[in-house]
């Protein structure tokens, strides 16, 4: 039998502390096994290699923006809400759509790929190819981890966290001692691994992988998700342009070794970045609880607060040891681009503030204003990309990527201010009243 969704609006200090740590260790297992693939790729394949990895993992982080706004985040905010009474069927017609759209991604993948070996980029086009095949497994594993934290359950993501874990690391291991790791191996491990993270959950989660077409409140859902989602859909769309723009524009002056060195110093920002996505999840639900009380002024200033400080710290470790830290993962293949990590280490700044400020804007259903926000962030990252990546090459994307971080950030805070001053006002006006 299904388990409702945990009332998050009652829970203690001790309990959301519990499922932050939870969490945490979800994300933490999850992310680092794939920054530790990451590592691996760009230490052991050529950089133009390495360049096609990072451009197929590009293009699959758009379609997975597009799942996510269609089917992840909806459930997150709709889940513990309106949909909580019959949240098994409600996810079960979620897995219906899941299969249909990665189905659709899955043959959008293979043109893609069959496109690139036509024009001469064989090494991107066989990536993209295996990506196809990789990408509704990995998505998969991605909508049932966000489950869990709908019901509550963040130590069952932690558990497919680590189970997924040990396939990918060991895998990669083994692969690479066989001299068989590229870009197309890998993601065939990934869809592997996730596939098999997945299976456990839906059984955790009692969710049949193939439910029937009649099954769940399908039209209701879909109703719902695309009154929210088609906000959420061009939001996270512009989301992708900021850092994924470079993997297109690097390569027409720099060619693939470029943008596999772009991707190589990203991949140390990941450890900040992964920590955002592991409290986004526990975020979001705890502001939808809080909207409308007493505590949720506060709850997004301490979340504020706690978020911006550790961006800060890892921007200023990121800048003292940017050199050590180049040299040492990627053996000396991009010592000479060590440089530009000081200043690409500031996005993440940005981008932690940016998390409690979208957060709150889709709690408080105003995912118009996370798309006009990130609106602008794209249009700045397409311009400084156009102007700087032509003469300064990976400095110029990390900038341009840095000042898109800064837009957004300051963009949706200043919506959110006004948001909550006129919440404030009509409180006050409803007491004189």
């Amino acid at each position: 039998m299904f388990l409702a969704p945990t009332d998050t609006a009652r829970m203690s200090v001790h309990a959301w502390f519990g499922r932050g740590i939870w969490a945490i260790v979800d994300q933490g297992l999850f992310a680092s096994s794939n920054f530790i693939l990451s590592i691996l790729l760009a230490r052991w394949l050529d950089p133009d290699r390495y360049g096609a990895f990072a451009m197929a993992f590009s293009v699959f982080l758009l379609l997975a923006t597009i799942h996510t706004a269609l089917l992840a985040e909806p459930m997150l905010v709709f889940g513990p809400g309106r949909f909580r009474d019959s949240f098994g069927r409600y996810l079960e017609s979620i897995v219906l759509d899941h299969w249909r759209l990665t189905a659709l991604f899955g043959a959008l993948l293979v043109l893609l790929g069959v496109g690139a070996w036509v024009v001469g980029k064989r090494s991107v086009g066989i990536a993209v190819v295996a990506l196809a095949l990789a990408c509704p497994f990995i998505l998969l594993q991605w909508l049932m981890r966000r489950a869990c934290y709908v019901r509550g359950e963040p130590q069952a993501a932690a558990l497919a966290g680590a189970g997924y874990a040990v396939l990918v690391i060991s895998g990669a291991c083994l692969l690479g001692r066989w001299g068989l790791l590229s870009a197309t191996s890998a993601f065939g491990l990934m869809g592997f691994a996730s596939f098999a993270a997945a299976l456990w959950l839906t059984g955790r989660l009692e969710v049949h992988l193939a439910p029937p077409a009649k099954g769940g409140p399908l039209l209701a859902v879909r109703k719902e998700h695309w009154a929210y989602g088609r906000w959420a859909l061009g939001a996270a769309l512009l989301t992708w342009v900021p850092l994924n723009v470079y993997f297109v524009l690097l390569p027409i002056w720099g060619g693939l070794a470029a943008a596999g060195a772009f991707r190589a110093l990203y991949n140390l920002l990941l450890p900040i970045m992964n920590l955002n996505t592991a409290l986004g999840p526990i975020l979001l639900p705890a502001l939808v609880a809080a909207r409308g009380t007493i505590a949720f002024p506060g709850r997004v200033r301490r979340a504020a607060m706690g978020f911006l400080c550790a961006g800060v710290l890892s921007w200023i470790l990121l800048a003292l040891f940017s050199q050590p830290l180049v040299s040492w993962l990627y053996a000396g293949r991009y010592d000479a681009f060590a440089p530009a990590l000081v200043w690409l280490g500031a996005a993440p700044a940005a981008l932690c503030l940016t998390t409690v400020a979208e957060a709150t804007l889709r709690a408080l259903e105003r995912p118009d204003r996370v798309f006009w926000s990130n609106a602008c962030a794209g249009a700045v990252a397409l311009a400084a990309g156009v102007l700087m990546v032509p003469s300064l090459g990976v400095l110029g994307a990390c900038l341009g990527f840095v000042a898109s971080s800064i837009t957004t950030g300051v963009l949706m805070s200043w919506h959110l201010w006004i948001r909550m001053a006129s919440v404030v006002r009509l409180k006050r006006a409803q007491k004189v009243a």
